[in-house]
């Protein structure tokens, strides 16, 4: 049976997953942008935002899927009981 509106979905109903930021792709600068060089995007906002809203800046070289910067929004979840950072290559198979 499909999810009902009122229902929260899987990975945090069963799986214990929470919330932990919402990256929005972007091609304007923003302040306090931060490049990470792997990855050639620039990320801003995080740190500041109460929603935890993160600023995504890509470089037209980006190796990053090309799709990403063009969707309107990237939401990420996080085990419960996850205490490091994940790799972003593990998010996007890099």
């Amino acid at each position: 049976m499909a999810r009902q509106e009122h229902e929260l979905p899987m990975v945090t109903e069963d799986w214990g997953w929470k919330y932990h930021h919402l990256g929005i792709p972007t091609s304007i600068k923003m302040p306090n942008e931060r490049y990470i060089a792997q990855f050639k995007f620039y990320i801003s906002g995080f740190t500041e935002s109460p929603f935890g809203i993160e600023w995504m800046r890509f470089d037209l070289d980006s190796p990053m899927h090309e799709l990403i910067p063009f969707i309107k929004e990237f939401r990420l979840f996080r085990p419960e009981n996850y205490l490091g950072i994940m790799p972003i290559s593990n998010l996007f198979n890099i």
